[in-house]
């Protein structure tokens, strides 16, 4: 999963920097359960963190926590019960997780699922070449070479008349 550089070979060595909380960010959640979640974050407490941020209600944090230790299906699981407002950012986030793993079915799903589809589906295949693959979905190459275009900012002066 995640090799570790102190030597440990622990995933949870690496969760602060990963789940971008430290001890002065901390002071800004209301909860005072929360905060004491991320400090033991920071600590590498991770399971205490959990419990914490479960028992005050923060699925965001929890939500998040899990995303940075890797645990997809436990991240999936928070934001469909607690955490709606992330799903589709939960999603996302696996989608290009995924992509990074060279997993394009996966990533094609969750893009599909955080309804980001019809832009990054193409931009996936496009750039990895799959204008095959494109075709057989439904999607022109020339099309999407122009889509891929415009959303990269080339055509962007062109379409609005600069």
């Amino acid at each position: 999963m995640l090799s570790s550089s102190n030597g440990t070979g622990r995933a949870s060595a690496h969760l602060p920097r990963l789940f971008h909380v430290d001890a002065s960010q901390a002071a800004e959640y209301a909860e005072v359960d929360a905060r004491v979640g991320a400090v033991a974050v920071a600590l590498g407490l991770v399971s205490e963190a959990q419990k914490l941020f479960a028992g005050c209600g923060r699925y965001d944090l929890l939500n998040k926590l899990h995303q940075a230790a890797g645990e997809w299906d436990s991240a999936l699981a928070v934001a469909e019960r607690h955490d709606r407002i992330h799903l589709r950012a939960t999603h996302f986030q696996l989608a290009r997780h995924l992509e990074s793993m060279d997993d394009p079915a996966g990533a094609v799903r969750h893009y599909e699922a955080a309804e980001a589809g019809a832009a990054e589906v193409p931009r996936m295949l496009y750039g990895a070449g799959e204008l095959g693959e494109l075709e057989r979905c439904g999607h022109s190459a020339p099309i999407i070479a122009i889509s891929v275009l415009f959303s990269f900012g080339v055509l962007r002066g062109f379409a609005l008349g600069c």
